[in-house]
């Protein structure tokens, strides 16, 4: 299930939480033989199948060992995504940085985010990364700030034909969008483009349909 060491699948529940042990481990990590160092930079990861997740999801990639390298859904779908813990940040993924995301769908029932910040139906923080061709579709409730029906908080990446349904619903949130919650300018500007919202948002203050606040950025 490699080739030349860059192609990791990912064919059921139990190996994505493996992998997901394995990026969140950093250096001593890994997965399939292969060493997590820097992320999996340079690798390509693929799930194989459907994916139901069982319990408590616990973030691929974290503040310390972000996860770097493409990992692509090929149209396979992660099914009930729930949070409740206030670790931060929320998503199937946490922390990417330098990654690439696509072709991926994923499904919750209800989502609960207790995280200071970062909640996101796919990632919850993104630098410098590219989100494309995914779908999110379910509810997200939080207390939290930069919440967004993709990303959380975005600096420099660039989100592109995602499409999102459902309902966020936040009693004490700041920065909330159907999108994203925070897009900003790093290294270069945010973008977002080619991209739908059909999710019920309720939120305190930055609410929008796409993003809920944007800095030296574009939709």
């Amino acid at each position: 299930n490699s080739e030349f060491g860059n192609l990791l699948l990912i064919p059921s529940y139990a190996k994505l939480v493996e992998f997901r042990t394995a990026v969140n481990a950093g250096p001593s990590g890994e997965y399939e033989g292969v060493s997590a160092m820097n992320g999996f930079a340079g690798k390509n990861i693929r799930i194989t199948a459907n994916i139901t997740i069982n319990a408590n999801w616990v973030p691929i990639g974290t503040a310390t060992c972000p996860f770097k390298g493409t990992f692509d859904g090929q149209g396979y779908t992660v099914s009930n995504l729930r949070h409740t813990s206030s670790s931060t940040p929320r998503g199937l993924f946490g922390y990417i940085e330098n990654a690439e995301i696509r072709n991926l769908n994923v499904n919750t029932g209800t989502y609960t985010t207790k995280a200071t910040t970062y909640g996101g139906g796919i990632v919850g923080n993104s630098v410098n990364s590219t989100i494309e061709d995914c779908s999110f579709n379910g509810q997200i409730t939080s207390t939290s700030t930069w919440i967004g029906g993709i990303v959380g908080k975005m600096v420099s990446t660039t989100v592109r034909r995602c499409v999102t349904a459902g309902t966020i619903t936040s009693s004490a949130s700041n920065y909330v969008g159907g999108i994203c919650g925070h897009a900003s300018y790093g290294e270069s500007a945010s973008v977002i483009e080619d991209c739908a919202s059909n999710m019920d948002i309720f939120g305190v203050s930055s609410v929008g349909g796409i993003a809920g606040y944007i800095s030296n950025s574009t939709i």
